[in-house]
């Protein structure tokens, strides 16, 4: 696919060339009895990413014959028809970190320095997509795409943090989209609901008046009942009279943009089948059962199957009015559908039509009936209309997002970033290094991980994004790791607000070097990226993790959310062997109250920069960076508590080392 022209920094590359394709794992250490994930194609959803790992089974059992996974890795559905429906997801944590699913799964297992969301989010697009499908090999309804097209697919590369700054757009923006996604789908089912409402009180009474109503059998109702012939592929036709099929009646509706023609002989006795305007058809055998249709025009010459039946109604009920009555859910649709499956069929007979009780007011009420129905319905019809365009249109923002987003229009790019030439360069060295695919493993089975090392005079990013999870989710386990460790202690958790939170993540980012994408300057309270703060916050919101609200005092007030929990592990995962330094970092913040967490995190940022301007500072200069160059609000803090901060930094080892970013004051960079 054409990916025209792309930001400064960005590089085009094969999906090769950053992702191992369908890679294998040494399974000779692995134990039988060993219980992994097992993820069918059934398993991931359509369009949405979402994937289903809960299903287990033994190593035994799957080590031959299906593909192997780990957390992580890219799933791409290879087959028709689920590759063109979307089947993609990112593998989330697995059984005993491994799992095991379909054959029809590529994987595609991104290397240091490329985020797999950005990975999924660009091969899951419909423009990905509809290339792809036109390149797929082998038969009719058994065509693949191949290993060697995905593995020479193109794809745009940026900068490893704007990859993931993208990716945490993208999914901001698609949470806020798949909530109004969300409602309009809600709207469409009380659209519904209302429409069987609506009908099944027509049919008690309550539109109308309601007097002198009898109730008739529809035996009664009809001059004329009939179901088709047996026997018509004899007379088959590409042009001719129209055939009337249960398939086009399986909405309720006359369809014939598929239809059949037959050649019918002028003596056949296909004739009493003829359809009359007037008429209602019912599906009597097969998937749409009691499906009905009303003919409101002359079709000419057309018959019906041997899986529909014709009825024809007498003078003293209207044709709408009965159809309507039997496409109503709780009158007589419920009859028909009780007959056709009380006995496991499913299908019905001519009898079982006859049988149906129906209400039979006189033909005035009859109309009126009608009109009201026919009326509201029509209100109805064009509300779900509006409702179906905002869904065709949400899908299309959806699709415009990606489009967006991997053409460098949907995050601003920072030309301080290292270029997406050094990451590919670093990859391809790495890859000689360990000749061309001889990867380590670690001894818990972790995904096979090639080692980047820095050339000499090469500088790593500090900091560097964590792999498998966006920075907005990432900043947001964190706050919910230091949350969980602050609520026990009620005197603990009244410290623990945006100020607190604030300081924690720079010292997060700062030190320990993990990319949460702030941008922090100098505040009152200390090097902050309120806005950024505010976003990670409203994802979380969305996500349903938790929610920060603002009392009358000012106080922020943090409340976990139902899946508080899930961010929790998810957090945790992602963190792998980093999770201790985390877990330390928090623990030693967790007696702080607030003035204390601004005082370190200052102390930090202030030093920190001194060192990124070239500088050897000593404790007075470092002082004097924090307290009287900061904010004029930090001279109301005794200078001696700048120093006992000094020390006890220097006694826990959180030391800068003059790497990461600069906070400079507001409105500088």
């Amino acid at each position: 696919m054409e990916l025209g022209e792309l930001p400064a920094g960005w590089e085009t590359a094969e999906l090769s060339e950053i992702c191992l394709v369908n890679p294998t794992i040494d399974k000779s250490a692995i134990a039988d009895d060993l219980a992994v994930s097992f993820v069918p194609m059934p398993a991931v959803e359509a369009e949405s990413g979402r994937i289903d790992v809960s299903a287990t089974r033994k190593f035994g059992e799957v080590k031959k014959g299906y593909t192997p996974f780990y957390e992580g890795d890219v799933l791409f559905a290879k087959i028709t028809p689920c590759m063109e429906n979307g089947k993609m997801a990112v593998v989330p944590a697995l059984h005993n970190g491994l799992g095991f699913g379909s054959t029809e799964f590529h994987v595609l297992r991104a290397h240091p320095g490329i985020s797999p969301q950005f990975v999924y989010y660009f091969v899951s697009g419909r423009a990905f997509r509809h290339v792809a499908e036109h390149n797929m090999s082998g038969a009719v309804g058994q065509r693949r795409v191949t290993t060697p097209y995905l593995s020479a697919c193109k794809i745009p590369v940026p900068p490893t943090t704007e990859q993931h700054r993208i990716v945490a757009k993208i999914e901001e923006l698609f949470s806020e989209l798949d909530q109004g996604v969300a409602s309009l789908k809600t709207a469409r089912e009380q659209i519904k609901v209302y429409r069987q409402s609506l009908l099944k009180n027509a049919f008690a009474g309550k539109l109308t008046a309601a007097t002198g109503w009898r109730e008739k059998s529809l035996g009664q109702l009809l001059g004329f009942l009939t179901s088709g012939s047996r026997g018509w592929a004899a007379y088959y036709a590409t042009s001719g009279d129209l055939f009337v099929r249960a398939q086009n009646i399986k909405h309720d509706r006359l369809e014939l943009d598929d239809v059949a023609f037959v050649a019918l002989p002028d003596k056949a006795e296909g004739l009493r089948t003829r359809i009359q305007q007037g008429d209602l058809l019912i599906t009597i055998t097969g998937a749409n059962v009691t499906k009905s249709a009303l003919v409101k025009h002359d079709l000419g010459a057309a018959y019906v199957s041997q899986h529909v039946a014709l009825c024809r109604p007498t003078t003293e009920i209207l044709p709408e009015y009965l159809y309507w009555f039997i496409v109503a859910e709780a009158a007589g649709r419920k009859q028909l559908t009780d007959m056709a499956y009380g006995a496991g069929k499913p299908g019905l007979n001519l009898e079982n039509i006859r049988s149906v009780n129906v209400p039979f007011p006189s033909l005035r009420e009859q109309q009126e009936i009608v009109e009201q129905i026919e009326s509201k319905l029509s209100e109805a019809d064009q509300l779900d209309q509006t409702l179906a365009t905002a869904l065709q249109q949400a899908d299309a923002l959806r699709q415009s997002i990606l489009k967006k987003a991997f053409h460098g229009q949907l995050e601003k790019q920072d030309k301080n970033e290292e270029p997406a030439t050094a990451l590919l360069e670093r990859i391809r060295a790495a890859k000689s290094a360990s000749g061309q695919g001889k990867r380590r493993r670690t001894a818990s089975e972790a995904p096979e991980i090639l080692e980047l090392t820095a050339s000499p005079g090469q500088v790593i990013p500090f900091p560097v994004p964590l792999p498998g999870i966006a920075a907005k989710d990432l900043q947001a386990g964190i706050l919910a790791m230091a949350y969980r460790l602050h609520e026990p202690d009620p005197e603990k958790l009244e410290h623990f607000g945006h100020v607190k939170a604030e300081k924690i993540c720079h010292l997060v980012e700062a030190h320990l070097g993990l990319d949460l994408e702030r941008q922090p300057f100098k505040e009152a309270a200390g090097p902050n990226d309120h806005p950024h703060l505010k976003r990670v916050e409203h994802r979380a919101r969305l996500a349903n993790w938790f929610d920060v609200t603002r009392q009358d005092s000012g106080k922020y007030v943090f409340r976990p959310k139902p899946g508080f929990s899930r961010l929790l592990d998810k957090t945790r995962q992602v963190l792998g062997a980093r999770l201790g330094e985390v877990e330390r970092l928090l623990e030693l913040m967790l007696p702080m109250t607030m003035r204390q967490a601004e005082i370190l995190a200052t102390v930090y940022a202030a030093w920190n920069n001194l060192l990124l301007l070239g500088k050897s500072p000593n404790d007075e200069e470092i002082v004097t960076e924090a307290r009287e160059n900061w904010h004029e609000s930090k001279l109301k803090i005794e200078r001696d508590k700048f120093f006992t901060a000094l020390a006890w930094m220097r006694g826990k080892g959180l030391v800068p080392s003059g790497r990461g970013r600069f906070v400079a004051a507001k409105g500088k960079k």
